[in-house]
């Protein structure tokens, strides 16, 4: 229901917000070789592009499933 909503979206803000500030520290260290910073920056826009493609994929499948009058 909608409590599970309201706790799913509290999560990924929460999570969202260490994300962006472990980033932000991570990229702001000037001891860190130039290709890690690359990387990690690579590794999160990759995660982003994967779960947004996933979520789309999802709802565009929802709209013409034909199973969808079936009771389990």
């Amino acid at each position: 229901g909608i409590s599970w909503i309201l706790i799913s979206l509290r999560a990924v803000i929460v999570l969202s917000y260490g994300i962006y500030h472990a980033v932000m520290e991570l990229w702001q260290d000037s001891t860190l070789p130039l290709i890690l910073k690359y990387g990690t920056l690579a590794l999160i826009i990759g995660t982003v592009i994967l779960l947004v493609s996933v979520v789309r994929e999802k709802l565009l499948l929802r709209k013409h499933d034909r199973y969808k009058e079936i009771e389990r």
